[in-house]
């Protein structure tokens, strides 16, 4: 037991103390120091082993599942990578078509209707957008979480 008893029952010294204004508290801790019997190459294994609670085979298939969640996000990754080469490469080796033939096999759809709106920053104040923007956002993530 402490000085001040232990996490679990603490000491209660006396009342609260009151500070008046100007002065301050100095915060400090002391370490004492234990010889142990625990031989230094063998201090982990209390929380690797956890002291033979959980065997050891549950770490591993923690191991391997991790290995199996890396696996299958690099596979989509690859998937979605390579169908986006495909695309790419076969639009490259297409016909070459005429510029009249190309306008009108070009329509402009989806994104490409509003890239330029987005880029674009607002004509009054457009710092304040960009302020606003993540203000909100920061006071909306704290009050969510």
């Amino acid at each position: 037991v402490g000085l001040f008893g232990t996490a679990d029952e603490p000491k209660i010294m006396g009342p609260p103390l009151e500070l008046d204004e100007g002065h301050a508290i100095f915060y400090s801790y002391d370490v004492i120091w234990k010889k142990s019997e625990v031989q230094w190459a063998t201090r982990w294994d209390v929380y690797l082993t956890e002291g033979h609670r959980v065997p050891p085979i549950i770490h591993w298939s923690a191991i391997i599942n991790s290995f199996i969640v890396l696996i299958i996000l690099t596979v989509m990754l690859g998937a979605i990578l390579v169908r986006n080469l495909r695309r790419d490469i076969a639009g490259y080796n297409a016909v070459r078509l005429t510029d009249e033939e190309r306008m009108d096999e070009t329509e402009e759809s989806g994104w490409k209707l509003v890239h330029g709106d987005v880029f674009r920053p607002p004509k009054f104040a457009p710092m304040m957008l960009g302020v606003l923007a993540g203000t909100g956002a920061q006071l909306l993530l704290t009050a969510v979480f």
